[in-house]
């Protein structure tokens, strides 16, 4: 049985981390294993979605359409499963925030796209960009949740506390879809032929 790997652009003698990453970036089973846990992120949350983490992710990681579609589908699904199993009331308030956390992440999540190459050249830039995405995709989230606080007249959920447990959740989302994001990067390794770790 042969196993073919493709190959980074313009370096056939050798495949390393940034290669493996270009490739598990641009795959399928990346993409719609984002588009799965983020989904499947709904049963654990309800209106405190970790969008923030997987905007940090899809948009360092995958093309500007693919990581606003993984947005847009998490929104969709948690909308869907709020008005239908957890009996949102279907009123213009709850609309209205669920327009506003919607507009959140995807600010959360525009930062990354404009500001990053979907390609890090070293695991070290690969760490600064998805942590710095997250810290300002949060600021950005956030400013979002108050200005809709202010417009809608409901900022009583809006303190230091509250912060804080958001941001931990989608702390720990972004760590968790790193390592599996490097858990399919060494995949990529092991089968590659002559791949090494730089």
């Amino acid at each position: 049985m042969t196993l073919s790997v493709s190959r980074f652009p313009n370096d056939s003698d050798k495949i390393n981390w940034a290669s493996c990453q270009w490739t598990v970036n641009n795959s399928r089973g990346w993409f719609f294993a984002l588009l799965a846990l983020g989904s499947f992120s709904n049963v654990v949350f309800t209106c405190a979605l970790p969008l923030v983490g997987f905007g940090a992710i899809a948009s360092t990681n995958l093309s500007k359409s693919k990581a606003i579609t993984t947005i847009l589908l998490m929104w969709l699904v948690n909308q869907v499963i709020g008005f239908t199993m957890r009996d949102y009331p279907l009123d213009f308030s709850t609309i209205a925030w669920g327009v506003v956390i919607l507009l959140g992440g995807l600010l959360a999540t525009v930062f990354g796209l404009f500001q990053f190459d979907r390609q890090s050249k070293n695991f070290r830039q690969y760490l600064s960009s998805i942590g710095l995405t997250l810290v300002i995709g949060f600021i950005a989230y956030q400013a979002m949740i108050w200005l809709g606080g202010v417009v809608l007249g409901d900022l009583h959920g809006f303190n230091v506390s509250v912060l804080w447990q958001v941001f931990y959740v989608n702390a720990l989302w972004t760590l968790g879809l790193m390592a599996l994001h490097n858990l399919f990067i060494v995949q990529k390794l092991k089968f590659s032929p002559k791949g090494k770790i730089q």
